[in-house]
């Protein structure tokens, strides 16, 4: 047996893992929906990060040597959590923007 194959796959040694990804985007969820309870450009910003996390982490995946090595060693799960970790900590920056709405709506009737 080759040891080729082997050093082909050593690449989730440089990359986050899977409870990584998920912590970070946990505290960017929170950290979004606590700015978007504070003010809207806070929340936008912290939406900008979010994006270009995202897109730094998975930039790796569309390149021609790194990328199936991922796939490869990481699979699906890792992929997921990147990008349901996108999805969640967005939507926590959407939803403090729409309780913020609320909160305002009903002290301008009240």
């Amino acid at each position: 047996m080759s040891t080729v194959p082997l050093l082909a796959f050593e690449v989730m040694d440089k990359e986050l893992s899977a409870r990584v990804l998920l912590s970070i985007f946990a505290l960017l969820g929170a950290f979004s929906f606590l700015a978007g309870l504070w003010r809207r450009w806070a929340a936008v910003v912290i939406l900008i990060v979010i994006a270009l996390f995202t897109g730094n982490v998975a930039i790796e995946l569309r390149d021609p040597f790194v990328g199936p090595a991922i796939w490869a060693e990481a699979g699906w799960d890792w992929v997921a959590a990147l990008c349901g970790g996108f999805l969640f900590s967005s939507l926590f920056a959407i939803l403090g923007l729409w309780v913020r709405s609320k909160q305002l709506n009903r002290g301008v009737r009240g």
